[in-house]
């Protein structure tokens, strides 16, 4: 199997998720909230990878490909190395942080301080390996402007065009507030069953984006609740969320922001279901290093365009 096929049941038996696994189930690490440190390293360096994300502005049977058959081999190679250099990154941090521990003595401050350093040094080499260039700060400013994925200019100005948009999985509503200070219709549901994305932080609060109102709804009934407007998911979460929206929708065009199949976004059947969709746009964004999510404009099969509908 693929190191990245099946992407919803690799989450537990992945490597970097084995490693965490390793690192907090470690004889060093048991029995002591000094780990904790460290542990939420391990799970911050998870995070990271998964919620972590190829240009190509003409759609181009190379982008359908892409999109309904799955990534490109030198993606997939890529990933697939980034994935086996953060593995012996997370089996070096339990060998350091045993060492580091049994260095330090029975003596608590000294051990505690060693383990924090150990969780500094962890995150910041992890952050080398996914995202070379960014620092943990601008990953976080980046996720509060933009969501997991940034618009370009391109990109709202297509979605402005599909206005009425309802937007299913909105997370905090970054996408709909942008497209709402330019114009465009658009009713946000998300049905806020993700943790907060900071939420390992001290001072982690709900993140409010001005102009934003993001509805609670499940999936079917979000989509069931706008009939007439355009669909957009925006970078859904692994699973079936995607699907089941993709199934109740009657519409004509849907807007998918994300990977192909066996990247890291919706399952098998989200991607079949794409067959009897045309695809009418493919629009780059801007992607952070090793990701590779576009914006792709799909019209259902046997369907020509109408007449814009006034947003309301």
């Amino acid at each position: 199997m693929s190191p990245l096929s099946g992407f919803a049941s690799r989450v537990r038996s992945s490597a970097p998720f084995r490693g965490a696994s390793l690192v907090l189930s470690s004889r060093a690490f048991r029995g002591t909230s000094l780990v904790l440190g460290v542990g939420l390293a391990v799970r911050e360096v998870h995070d990271i990878w998964y919620e972590t994300t190829v240009s190509g502005k003409d759609v181009q049977l190379d982008d359908r490909a892409q999109l309904i058959l799955g990534l490109a081999r030198e993606q997939l190679t890529e990933r697939a190395e980034r994935e086996r250099r953060l593995r012996g990154l997370m089996l070096s941090g339990e060998q350091r942080a045993r060492a580091a521990a049994e260095a330090a003595g029975t003596a608590h401050g000294a051990k505690a301080a060693a383990l924090s350093l150990i969780r500094v040094e962890l995150v910041a080499e992890a952050q080398n390996v996914l995202h070379p260039g960014f620092s943990t700060e601008d990953l976080k400013q980046r996720r509060q402007a933009y969501g997991n994925v940034k618009w370009t200019e391109a990109a709202m100005q297509s979605l402005v065009k599909h206005s009425p948009i309802v937007e299913v999985g909105a997370g905090e509503g970054q996408w709909q507030a942008e497209l709402l200070r330019r114009g465009a219709g658009v009713t946000a549901f998300d049905d806020f069953s993700s943790p907060g994305r900071w939420s390992g932080e001290a001072d982690a609060r709900p993140l409010l984006v001005p102009q934003a109102s993001v509805q609670k709804a499940d999936a079917e009934d979000a989509v069931r609740r706008s009939r007439g407007r355009t669909l957009l998911l925006v970078y859904p979460p692994p699973g079936p969320m995607a699907a089941r929206c993709l199934s109740q929708y009657i519409g004509d065009v849907l807007i998918y922001v994300g990977e192909g199949r066996g990247g890291v976004n919706a399952d098998n059947t989200f991607f079949d279901l794409l067959g009897s969709w045309g695809l009418e746009d493919a629009i780059s964004l801007e992607t952070l290093p090793g990701s590779f999510e576009k914006m792709y404009v799909l019209r259902r099969a046997g369907t020509t365009p109408s007449a814009p509908v006034p947003a309301k």
